[in-house]
């Protein structure tokens, strides 16, 4: 029965306690330690700027409606996506690794090279110089600007996160979850946006574009030709030589060409048709690049005079420092 009344006593005293700081008083009379602001109309409690004004609701971005429509396209296709924390599947670990033979840039240079010997009618050879100098005096600067810095930046990490970086910090990371499922978008939206606007031009120039496979794109890993730049590899221009002036220098390329109107840009319809609507919601007309706007709105820090000559870097007075150091040591 004393426990138990001792409980009772402690509940109670908590229960009163609770009560007790369960709201704080904003008044001088209730509060002592409350002092009203000297600024009135500089704080949120009594803004001197505007508040409560409407924001348009423009909808749902369409990025996000293009996301969330692919992804449920490709839920349909499969299984409904969703993210985990469990532990992912250990990749796999010495598998083959196929031998795609010699690199094609140092096939390149290694073509290149020979080219150049036989146009020149000698052998590249670099021989070993006798007279090069060896194990002269490396003056010492010390530790480097930088990695001082960074020891006391990392020190100073170490010391307010409380903990040690240590050679656990470099450990290979844990398994990733390797060969899952990948979604099928369908295709990107800029590629349809080309495509459509291929077909456009097809049709306004009564054209078939045909492209020849040797015009196709082909990447740099794909290439197994030999390079064949503008220069050769001696810097000379022997292979393509330089188109002869035209009779008029001066004279424009070709001009008043067709070109075709595919409309305007759906970004920029999507963006007036924003700003309209902003505009009908609040009742005011968007003006920007007059005179006007341009003398309301412009950046008063660009009129401040600023120090162009500040003084030297740090890196660059440690530099100039070893520099002198170094004369007078090698003279």
């Amino acid at each position: 029965m004393f426990n138990s009344m001792k409980m009772g006593i402690a509940l109670t005293y908590l229960t009163q306690d609770a009560k007790a700081v369960s709201y704080r008083p904003t008044t001088e009379e209730g509060a002592p330690w409350y002092k009203s602001h000297d600024k009135p109309g500089e704080t949120w409690r009594d803004p001197t700027w505007a508040v409560g004004y409407s924001i348009p609701n423009f909808g749902k971005d369409q990025e996000i409606i293009a996301t969330q429509k692919s992804i449920a396209d490709a839920e349909k296709e499969k299984e409904p996506m969703s993210a985990t924390f469990d532990a992912p599947v250990t990749p796999p670990r010495n598998y083959f690794v196929p031998n795609f033979g010699v690199d094609g840039e140092v096939k390149d240079t290694t073509s290149n090279l020979a080219e150049a010997e036989a146009e020149e009618g000698h052998i590249l050879q670099v021989d070993e110089d006798s007279k090069i100098k060896r194990n002269y005096f490396v003056p010492n600067f010390g530790a480097d600007n930088e990695i001082d810095t960074t020891k006391e930046n990392l020190a100073q990490s170490e010391k307010l996160l409380g903990m040690k970086m240590g050679n656990d910090y470099f450990k290979h990371p844990k398994d990733l979850k390797v060969n899952y499922f990948v979604p099928n978008f369908g295709k990107d939206n800029e590629i349809a946006t080309s495509l459509d606007n291929t077909e456009k031009s097809e049709t306004a120039l009564n054209h078939k574009w045909t492209v020849k496979e040797s015009d196709m794109i082909q990447l740099d890993a794909d290439v197994q030709i030999e390079s064949d730049p503008i220069n050769s590899s001696l810097g000379k221009i022997t292979q393509y030589k330089y188109p002869d002036l035209a009779e008029d220098p001066l004279a424009p390329a070709k001009i008043n060409y067709p070109v075709n109107n595919f409309g305007a840009d759906p970004d920029m319809v999507g963006t007036m048709n924003s700003i309209s609507i902003g505009e009908k919601m609040n009742k005011h007309k968007f003006v920007m690049g007059t005179a006007d706007s341009k003398a309301k709105w412009h950046n008063v820090a660009k009129e401040t005079l600023y120090n162009y000559y500040p003084a030297l870097d740090r890196d660059v007075v440690s530099t100039a420092k070893h520099l002198a150091e170094a004369e007078d040591r090698l003279g």
